[in-house]
């Protein structure tokens, strides 16, 4: 019967990390040409070989991602870009949008593998009357939103740092636990 507990508290205390890391750069395009095809290349990598697929969502105020659940179509904005993307560390592709009428537009693309991890860049369109003093406004914002992506990058890997330390402290105390219920 030791045996048993032993075996079996050795099967619950082992825990398996795994973690699938995507990144995609860079993390937003602009555009604020009219009726001008306008093309990015866009670098994909990952720690693992996986398969991407790719996703655009548009929006009017953008504010939310649940806002983002209109079709590039009820914007009359043509987005071409491959629907996968097979990555071996590190792969590029082409993302191509053309703005067919006025207006601000704002949309994401996402990238999501099939064990659902996924990121995305924010696109917007601006191709009204403010659309050189935005597109100022937009690439001046581009140092302070990386800056601020690695702050939240950093807060995520020490949370990860805590959770694996309480993690080992518990197969720690397990193993004493284990080690007691032998004995006796």
């Amino acid at each position: 019967m030791k045996i048993f507990i032993f075996f079996l508290l050795i099967i619950l205390s082992v825990s398996c990390v795994y973690a699938l890391q995507i990144s995609v750069s860079p993390s937003h395009i602009y555009i604020n040409k009219l009726n001008q095809e306008v093309c990015k290349t866009v670098t994909v990598s990952s720690d693992q070989n996986i398969n991407v697929y790719l996703e655009d969502r548009w929006s009017v105020n953008g504010k939310d991602f649940n806002d983002y659940n209109l079709s590039s179509k009820d914007f009359d904005v043509n987005i071409n870009y491959p629907e996968i993307i097979e990555i071996n560390d590190e792969e590029t592709a082409e993302v191509c949008i053309t703005a067919n009428k006025k207006g601000t537009y704002k949309g994401v693309l996402m990238f999501k593998s099939e064990e659902g991890v996924g990121v995305g860049i924010l696109l917007r369109v601006n191709t009204g009357e403010n659309a050189v003093k935005e597109s100022v406004k937009n690439n001046s914002n581009i140092g302070y939103n990386k800056i601020n992506n690695i702050d939240k990058a950093n807060k995520k890997s020490n949370v990860m740092l805590i959770v694996l330390l309480v993690n080992s402290l518990f197969l720690f105390v397990l193993l004493i636990l284990v080690i007691f219920l032998v004995r006796m």
